[in-house]
């Protein structure tokens, strides 16, 4: 199963998939910054990001 979470910049992204990447214990007391920092240096393993983009 796909799933895709969709935002009109990275911050909202990251906050609808909140649900999927709090499945991770080290993720879940992170905040959204730091999660989009990970993501842009491609630094995360364990779910795909495939592609941040804010226009």
């Amino acid at each position: 199963m796909t799933e895709a979470y969709v935002g009109q910049a990275e911050q909202e992204t990251v906050v609808s998939a909140r649900g999927l990447i709090d499945q991770w214990p080290e993720y879940v007391d992170m905040d959204d910054e730091e999660i989009i920092e990970m993501l842009c240096e491609d630094e995360v393993c364990e779910f795909d990001m495939v592609q941040i983009q804010a226009k």
